[in-house]
This record gives structure tokens, C-alpha cells and sequence, in this order.
């Protein structure tokens, strides 16, 4: 699956979320294209403490991420987020990587 490129989600009042990140670039570094890291920032105006804020916050780093540095395959990119903490199923990207497949190979060179 070197042609994911994933986002994690982390959230700034959580005193753990180096340990996290760590964590799980030590496991799946060499898995991914690349894994950029997102902190979810306390105090954000309007702005709620929750998994779905994360996410969110999440998703919008990984638009600007693509519109900054991958324009030319930025109409052919799948975006899916989760919090950090959340439990993936077990062939959850090889699944992704199927529809990428099974919808048109070319249009999705990159999922995030």
C-alpha cells in the first residue's frame, strides 16, 4: 500500500498524542507513502472537544496538503479520516484500495 497517503488525527490537550503518533509510525512507517500528522488545536473559536471535531480538523489539513502540494491529483483523491484512537478493520485500506480499483485505477493514484 505504498501509494496511501494517511492522516492521523491527534488533539493538543491530549498529553499522550507524541506517544501515539510514535507509536504508530513505528508500526506502519514503511507501510504508507507518506503519513502526515494533524493536532486537532484546544481552544479553537466555536470549536468543540470531540472525535468528530478531530476528524474534521483532520480532513481540512489533508485538502490543504493536496491542494498545496499535489494540485494535478487533486480531482482524483479519496479522503476518509478517523480519530486517532479508533480501531480500523483489519483489510480496511486494502478495501479502499479496491474501489480505488474497481471505479477507474487512474482517477486515484493517492487515497488519503
Amino acid at each position: 500500500m505504498q501509494t496511501l497517503i494517511i492522516g492521523i488525527g491527534l488533539e493538543e490537550r491530549d498529553i499522550n498524542s507524541d506517544i501515539k503518533y510514535n507509536s504508530i509510525i513505528h508500526k506502519y512507517e514503511n507501510k504508507f507513502l507518506k503519513i502526515i500528522k494533524t493536532i486537532h488545536p484546544n481552544g479553537l473559536e466555536n470549536g468543540v472537544a470531540s472525535k468528530s471535531s478531530h476528524c474534521s480538523y483532520c480532513a481540512e489539513i489533508l485538502v490543504k496538503y493536496y491542494e498545496n502540494n499535489l494540485k494535478f491529483f487533486y480531482n482524483h483523491a479519496m479522503i476518509t479520516v478517523c480519530d486517532c484512537d479508533s480501531i480500523w478493520c483489519q483489510d480496511y485500506f486494502l478495501y479502499l484500495y479496491y474501489l480505488s480499483m474497481k471505479i477507474d485505477s487512474k482517477y486515484f493514484n493517492h487515497i488519503v
